[in-house]
């Protein structure tokens, strides 16, 4: 098991920000990397085996973004909308960051993660060493083009009962769900249903915050971000920048191809066998993409 090396909670003026480091032995002295989770209000838990040849180079750092795992809200805002946008996310990464004294860092995005990862990297930080966007949400529209052509592999009575609902509202009904489910097994993740992942790999998701931001499934955004699209900035970003896919993710190959095409000098990586969560579907050769560019920049 990786060790703990670290862990603690972050104050920003809305809550406490939790925190974990993980770190093999003191003289894993790297240059740090820091993960962004993505749902929103999805953090990650759980992998602690799957990073440990990052964490017996450099400390591997984790945090729960307001409202879910091990952060809170202030009481004063639980009812506050105007936490649940994008622009506070960055400011709350950019306060984790400044709080953990991390000069120099490389950050990686995983899907909703990528978004803040891309509007934190458009302010022009300094001593960021590389970046790596992991199956990246950067166009709401585009990810949504892909998902009617992914839900169209579906079985006609599945994908018929996902249009229905969408059309009646009624995205809170069982049969949504189960019907959900299905897209999930092919693009979402492989290697583990829907409810293993929340009960192996996450700790206490908040899906008002996932519903309020992004909408009532993967594939239907209605939320806050349901118009957010960067593509075109892209290439305002100068870090070293490695994208990350699954050949059957929702965030598909052909999209990613098109956002590294924006960065100059952006590599990518494909993960055959894998979707969406291919820190879980292609485990190993995930990890070890990410080790091996984060040496090539340090």
């Amino acid at each position: 098991m990786t060790k703990l090396s670290k862990s603690g909670h972050i104050e920003i003026p809305q809550g406490s920000i939790s925190y974990r480091v993980y770190q093999e032995t003191e003289s894993a002295n790297k240059t740090p990397i820091i993960f962004i989770h993505g749902g929103p209000g999805v953090p990650l838990y759980g992998m602690e085996n799957d990073f440990q040849n990052i964490a017996s180079e450099r400390p591997v750092i984790f945090y729960d973004q307001l409202g879910c795992g091990e952060s809170t809200i202030k009481s004063e805002f639980e009812s506050d909308e105007s936490l649940w946008h994008l622009e506070r996310f960055v400011e709350e990464f950019a306060i984790v960051r400044e709080s953990l004294n991390l000069n120099e860092v490389h950050l990686l995005g995983i899907s909703f993660g990528a978004m803040i990862l891309a509007e934190y990297m458009l302010t022009k930080p300094k001593g960021v060493k590389s970046i790596i966007f992991s199956s990246p949400v950067l166009s709401s529209k585009l990810w949504a083009e892909d998902a009617e052509r992914l839900k169209k592999k579906l079985p006609e009575t599945i994908y018929q009962t996902i249009i229905k609902h969408e059309s009646e509202n009624t995205t809170d009904s069982e049969e949504y769900k189960e019907a959900t489910n299905e897209y999930y097994k092919r693009f979402l993740c492989k290697t583990f249903n829907f409810n293993e992942i929340l009960e192996k790999f996450t700790k206490n998701p908040n899906f008002d915050v996932y519903l309020k931001m992004w909408g009532p499934s993967e594939f239907h955004p209605t939320g806050t971000l349901k118009d957010y699209d960067v593509t075109e900035r892209l290439c305002e970003i100068n870090a070293p920048t490695l994208f990350m896919c699954g050949r059957d993710d929702e965030a598909t190959p052909e999209t990613v191809q098109l956002y590294q095409g924006e960065i100059p000098g952006a590599k990518i990586a494909v993960l055959e066998n894998s979707a969406h969560f291919t820190c879980l579907d292609a485990k190993e050769k995930y990890y070890q993409g990410i080790t091996n560019f984060l040496n090539e920049h340090e």
